[in-house]
């Protein structure tokens, strides 16, 4: 659960890639796999970020999709008026 919070809060962040399409026909075990070894390898290769990272909340991967569809609607209402 913490590593998916943790790796969700990178995405989120821009801070590692997203991981790609193939992974969401992956099993549980291949995400976890993954999720763990893309934390491991930012943590490697910038160990203060990551330590400031923690410090803030955790990611809702949810709530950032709806912050980014009320965005759209709010574009596309000023577009059409």
């Amino acid at each position: 659960e913490f590593n998916r919070q943790v790796f969700t809060k990178l995405v989120v962040e821009d801070l590692i890639p997203s991981p790609p399409i193939e992974l969401f026909l992956a099993t549980d075990e291949e995400r976890r796999d993954y999720s763990v070894e893309a934390v491991k390898e930012f943590i490697k290769d910038d160990t203060q970020r990551f330590y400031e990272l923690l410090k803030m909340p955790a990611a809702d991967p949810v709530s950032e999709i709806i912050i980014i569809d009320e965005e759209q609607d709010s574009e596309a209402t000023a577009e059409s008026a």
